[in-house]
């Protein structure tokens, strides 16, 4: 969020180009998409583009600017505002060809609150939909954190009927021994799951790195 018009001065007035006052929140996001597959990507009537491929800002008033940021060589990607109406705004894309590892960044600012969803639009062949990135490790992350739960429970119960070599001590050196035995057991167990989820994430964001 770039302006917040609760929280700024009632001094301050930001117009857009056409010298209209813009009233709402302002907000900036960075965008990038690319091609994470093993096969190019062409627009045009005998392409791989079936609909358009275009962001969609909903709960947005308008688009107030935006700016291709990077992009790859030979690409020539552009990008073009479209109302849809009163509270959606699309980025719409084009290109001449996208070969694997090829695509675009580009920053949009808009007008909006803070419901806006940003998403992909379009159809591209033998493309089932457009990852997020980051929702794919979120996604991950949950099971992950669900499987942790159940094993860390069913640990939990090995842990506490484990047999420990007590070797004729006290009974509170017995307590205390089952003790740390518990503790190094749980710790072990922890960070050995906690390098799985790092590999793991790792791994996914190496594979699904962009361009820039």
């Amino acid at each position: 969020q770039v302006f917040d018009k609760e929280a700024s001065s009632p001094k301050i007035s930001i117009f857009d180009d056409n010298e209209n006052q813009i009233t709402e929140n302002i907000y900036l996001v960075i965008i990038t998409f690319w091609n994470s597959g093993g096969l190019h990507i062409s627009p045009g009537l005998n392409g791989d583009v079936i609909d358009p491929v275009l962001v969609r800002i909903e709960n947005s008033t308008r688009i107030i600017d935006y700016e291709i940021l990077e992009s790859t060589k030979f690409s020539n990607f552009s990008i073009e505002a479209a109302k849809v109406d009163s509270n959606i705004n699309d980025m719409l894309m084009d290109w001449d060809f996208m070969e694997p590892g090829y695509g675009v960044k580009f920053k949009v600012i808009y007008a909006g609150n803070d419901d806006t969803k940003i998403y992909f639009l379009g159809k591209i062949r033998d493309v089932d939909n457009f990852s997020d990135e980051s929702n794919t490790t979120n996604y991950f992350n949950l099971i992950l954190s669900f499987i942790f739960g159940l094993t860390w429970s069913f640990t939990e119960g090995k842990i506490a009927n484990m047999a420990i070599p007590i070797d004729h001590d006290s009974h509170e050196n017995i307590i205390k021994k089952k003790m740390r035995y518990r503790i190094i057991l749980k710790l072990s167990y922890f960070l050995a799951f906690l390098a799985l989820v790092v590999s793991i994430n790792a791994f996914i964001l190496v594979e699904n790195k962009p361009p820039f």
